[in-house]
């Protein structure tokens, strides 16, 4: 998923809790329940229908990834970890 959003790629995942809040945090895609096919066709043709939706999620993960969830941004907490233990 973080891959996808680094590279600007709008995320339809499965709604996992961990998946699902960090979506919703972002902005950077939808979640929906991996049984529902139907609710997986209308995520993919709201985002196929929606160019401006598609380019702004498509912003969002790779402003998101830059932020929160690249190795630049968690190299002190891990260094931090590490000096801890």
């Amino acid at each position: 998923m973080f891959e996808y959003m680094a590279m600007g790629i709008p995320v339809i995942a499965s709604d996992f809790p961990l998946y699902k809040r960090v979506l919703e945090e972002t902005g950077a895609g939808i979640a929906v329940d991996p049984l529902d096919v139907a609710g997986i066709a209308d995520a993919v043709q709201k985002l196929l229908s929606d160019t401006e939706l598609l380019a702004r999620m498509g912003r969002n993960g790779r402003e998101a990834v830059a932020r929160a969830y690249s190795w630049e941004s968690e190299a002190e907490k891990l260094l931090r970890m590490y000096g801890e233990a």
